[in-house]
């Protein structure tokens, strides 16, 4: 996993971060039961798994950055990697 040889803390915490935020959502929502209801529908059950990722996505960026520091986080306006 990630770095070889070891255990990498950064790595496994976003990962951590993303698989929580699943288990959170299933077990407050209703999106087991809208993937039942729209299971005959591609476009539907694309767009909801799009959904179910990029929030989960977005909460392990959220995790990485909170580490980094805004500054540091390659994507922001102030990284020097996107100077």
């Amino acid at each position: 996993m990630g770095k070889k040889g070891g255990f990498d803390k950064d790595e496994s915490k976003t990962t951590i971060a993303h698989e929580m935020t699943h288990a959170l959502d299933d077990s407050i929502s209703t999106s087991t039961r809208c993937r039942r209801a729209i299971k005959q529908n591609d476009d539907l059950d694309l767009a909801l798994s799009a959904l179910i990722e990029g929030e989960a996505t977005l909460t392990m960026q959220g995790a990485a950055m909170e580490d980094w520091g805004e500054a540091d986080h390659p994507g922001s306006v102030g990284s020097p990697r996107r100077r």
